[in-house]
C-alpha cells in the first residue's frame, strides 16, 4: 500500500513537471516569436536604407553594401533558428548590436547627404521607422528576458536584462 502511494506521488510529480514544462516552453517560445518579428523587421528596414543609400552617387557604395550583406546574414541567422539556447540567442544578439552599429553609420551617411527636400524626407522616414523598430525590440526584448528570468532561465537573456 505505501508503495502504491508512493508510486502515485511520483507519477503525479511527473506528470505535473511535464504540463509545467511545457507551458513553460510554449511561452517562451511565443515570446521569442514576437522578438523575432521585430528583429527581422529591422533587418528589413537597414536592407531598405541600404538600397536607397546604394542609389545616392555621393555616398561610397560600400557602406551600404556591407549593411545589406549583414542584414541578409542576420536574416538567415534568425531564421535558422529552430530552438532556442544559450548559444543561439547569442550570436543573434550580437548579431543585433552590429547591425545597429551599421545602421547607425548608414542613418549619419544618409543625413549628412540629403541635399534635396525627397531625399532627405526619405532618409527621415526610414530612420523613424528603425527607431520605432528598436522601441519595439526593446519592448520584446524585456518581455522575453522577465519570462526567462520568471522561469530562471538567465542563461537565456536576450542582451541585457533590466527589471522593471
Amino acid at each position: 500500500m505505501k508503495f502504491r502511494i508512493q508510486l502515485l506521488i511520483i507519477l503525479y510529480l511527473l506528470i505535473f513537471h511535464r504540463g509545467y514544462a511545457q507551458k513553460q516552453d510554449s511561452l517562451l517560445n511565443q515570446h521569442w516569436l514576437t522578438l523575432k518579428e521585430v528583429l527581422l523587421r529591422k533587418a528589413n528596414h537597414v536592407k531598405e536604407l541600404s538600397n536607397l543609400l546604394s542609389k545616392f552617387s555621393k555616398i561610397n557604395k560600400t557602406i551600404p553594401e556591407n549593411a545589406q550583406n549583414f542584414a541578409e546574414l542576420f536574416t538567415r541567422t534568425i531564421n535558422a533558428v529552430e530552438r532556442i539556447n544559450n548559444s543561439s540567442i547569442g550570436t543573434i544578439n550580437i548579431q543585433n548590436r552590429q547591425l545597429s552599429s551599421m545602421t547607425r553609420r548608414l542613418l549619419t551617411k544618409a543625413l549628412n547627404h540629403s541635399k534635396s527636400k525627397q531625399w532627405s524626407d526619405l532618409a527621415i522616414e526610414l530612420a523613424m521607422q528603425l527607431e520605432g523598430c528598436e522601441n519595439r525590440i526593446a519592448v520584446a526584448r524585456g518581455q522575453y528576458n522577465e519570462l526567462c528570468n520568471q522561469y530562471k532561465m538567465t542563461d537565456l537573456f536576450f542582451g541585457p536584462y533590466e527589471p522593471e
